[in-house]
């Protein structure tokens, strides 16, 4: 009999980010994910204790935490909270710091508001420490919103300069007359 395969770099989300980042709407989706187990977790009176994008497992159907190795109550469920925060901006990566500062709106406002969840998510007291309910309903609005944006897809590789034509070329296409010594360009 044989027992479970052991965990290999390419099936977790650290082994996914290596290859690149991901879009930001499958970022936040995934984030979302883990939020949500997270949540439930806490909700059952336990904690994981290992929250990284090591001990979270990318599979077909989205992005699962491997089982926690804590033993009951070594961890507070606050050290998750912050743990996801660090997760999460790992997984939203520099995209957030290219944001607007301040308040914008629309598809602009959703990297740079994931990263001030991950920010507070780090937070320690006395400021006001937030609950895996809380973060998971807003990056679950955030991971909504992310993809009605249609942030599900990469932005479109810049298309290669052109070289400048020559002078006498541009001012072919311009007049229909090229200014050449070429006898057959006239």
């Amino acid at each position: 009999m044989t027992g479970p395969s052991p965990i290999t770099l390419d099936q977790t989300l650290a082994g996914l980010l290596t290859r690149g980042p991901v879009a930001p709407a499958v970022a936040l989706a995934y984030a979302a994910q883990i939020a949500g187990e997270l949540r439930d977790l806490h909700a059952e009176g336990g904690v994981h204790g290992h929250v990284s994008t090591t001990t979270a497992l990318v599979g077909p159907a989205g992005v699962r935490l491997a089982p926690s190795l804590a033993y009951p109550g070594e961890h507070a469920a606050q050290r998750d909270v912050e743990a996801f925060g660090a997760l999460l901006m790992e997984l939203i990566g520099d995209c957030a710091a290219d944001g607007p500062s301040g308040r914008a709106r629309g598809p602009e406002s959703v990297l740079p508001s994931a990263a001030r969840l991950a920010e507070r998510c780090k937070a320690r007291p006395p400021a006001r420490l937030l609950t895996m309910q809380q973060v998971y309903n807003e990056v679950r609005l955030l991971a909504v919103l992310a993809r009605q944006y249609g942030m599900d897809r990469r932005p479109p590789a810049p298309a290669p300069e052109r070289a400048t034509p020559p002078a006498d070329l541009a001012q072919e296409r311009r007049t229909g007359w090229a200014i050449s010594i070429w006898p057959w360009r006239h």
